[in-house]
């Protein structure tokens, strides 16, 4: 219980664990991938996604305005602050004044929504239809393999026999 705590020493195969092993160890295997096929699945290629942006709101610095009313506001009363009171200060400095420029913006923001929300049914969509390839592509490949592997092995067995 009252023992300091020793430390180990670390293992010397936690030194190596980080580098590749030589080319003596891969000599079989160029054969095996040469057979494989070279595509790589269409999904992840690195085609450009319109990705969200973060483009500053008006929000934040609204939502900063009506704290710092309510705070003067309450600083402003010298006499003790009911519930009552606090919640009227809080709707009267959060009731949004409608203007032409508030529904303008809310439709400019709507609008931005639905053209994010389509460019991504359409991403969707065509990864859909890249994975419905590659499907077909992959079953047309592997029946092709299978057929030749089966001749293959026709030939081979008529030598055999």
């Amino acid at each position: 219980q009252d023992r300091p705590t020793q430390r180990r020493p670390k293992s010397p195969r936690a030194k190596s664990a980080g580098k590749t092993k030589s080319p003596r160890g891969r000599r079989g295997r160029h054969k095996e991938e040469s057979l494989a096929p070279a595509l790589d699945p269409p999904w992840n290629s690195k085609q450009s996604v319109n990705a969200p942006s973060t483009t500053p709101t008006s929000s934040n610095a609204q939502a900063e305005s009506q704290v710092q009313n309510l705070v003067t506001e309450l600083k402003k009363r010298e006499t003790p602050i009911t519930p009552e009171d606090i919640e009227q200060l809080i709707e009267e400095t959060t009731t949004p004044v409608i203007t032409s420029k508030n529904v303008h913006s809310a439709v400019s923001r709507v609008n931005q929504a639905r053209a994010k929300l389509q460019t991504a049914q359409q991403a969707r969509q065509k990864l859909h239809e890249q994975w419905s390839s590659y499907l077909e592509q992959s079953i047309a490949r592997w029946k092709g393999f299978a057929e030749d592997f089966s001749n293959k092995d026709r030939d081979l067995e008529e030598k055999v026999t």
